[in-house]
């Protein structure tokens, strides 16, 4: 069984990678300093999941820096990602990279694809559960964002049982797996945990009622949409601009133009909401076929 450092080490990686994904990078890099600053001893893949995120986000000159720390470490065994790094960094400083790597060289489109080992993942998830160790709200949040962007549904959903069974769950937990059940259209699951979410308090999760409004629309259950935008505000969940913007793309691109109208018209009145490109857009668009 790996220690509990190396598990911690794991999913912190992980969480890099999650961060990337959704463009946070201040909280990617925060995190990678914090591991730095605790002397913990960094695989390589955790430099990967930085270099990958900076990448990610066009950080071009914040991944050279990466580059250029990892190389001053001899402590660390350079991997063939750190010179397939996809954006031309790699020109500059593969022949210092390649003195350093051991030979290892793999195709250019394995080292594009997402580097964070799945397997590995799994298999030390499963010692954490195995031996009964305790995992707080953001690990638990990280594995069920992470199981859900693979595709494995059903060990998401069992991570939101060891979180509601240890009580780290929270709204973020519910709202991930309902997004993903939403993008599977498999929309039975998505209302019974819907409804579950509700009845453990967590009514006011904007994030869920909004994959949800966009979910129906995308598959053209239009009353299903309205149904839920419905219940958002009967239990006082207020709208936000992600809600309205996502009722004028259903409504715009079922043609229904009253229906766009009426939404400009209560954002119009909303305080405090502020209007992005898409929705003066969207404006623009329909005040200029009326």
């Amino acid at each position: 069984m790996p220690s509990i450092k190396y598990a911690t080490l794991l999913l912190k990686t992980a969480c890099i990678d999650v961060y990337g994904l959704k463009g946070e990078i201040d909280q990617g890099e925060a995190l990678f300093d914090s591991l730095r600053t605790s002397k913990m001893v960094l695989d390589p893949i955790t430099y990967d999941m930085l270099l990958a995120m900076y990448l990610r986000g066009n950080l071009l000159k914040k991944a050279e820096e990466i580059l250029e720390l990892i190389m001053k470490d001899e402590n660390l065994r350079h991997d063939s990602y750190l010179f397939h790094v996809k954006c031309g960094l790699a020109k500059k400083l593969s022949g210092r990279l390649l003195e350093n790597c051991g030979g290892q060289h793999n195709s250019d489109e394995s080292c594009c694809g997402r580097v964070l080992p799945l397997q590995e993942v799994l298999k030390v998830f499963e010692e954490m559960v195995n031996a009964n160790l305790p995992m707080n709200n953001m690990t638990c949040n990280v594995l069920i964002d992470f199981f859900c962007k693979a595709g494995m549904l059903e060990k998401a959903h069992y991570v939101i049982r060891l979180a509601q069974k240890q009580r780290v769950h929270d709204c973020i937990s519910f709202s991930t797996m309902i997004d993903a059940y939403g993008k599977s259209k498999e929309f039975d699951k998505m209302e019974s945990l819907f409804v579950e979410m509700r009845n453990q308090g967590f009514q006011g999760c904007r994030d869920a009622y909004n994959s949800m409004l966009d979910t129906y629309g995308m598959s053209g259950q239009i009353d299903k949409m309205e149904n839920t935008f419905s219940r958002m505000k009967m239990v006082g969940c207020s709208p936000n601009l992600a809600t309205y913007n996502t009722l004028l793309k259903i409504y715009g691109q079922e043609g229904m133009i009253e229906d766009v109208l009426e939404v400009l018209k209560k954002l119009e009145q909303e305080e405090g909401v502020k209007w992005d490109s898409y929705t003066y857009h969207t404006f623009d668009l329909c005040t200029g076929k009326c």
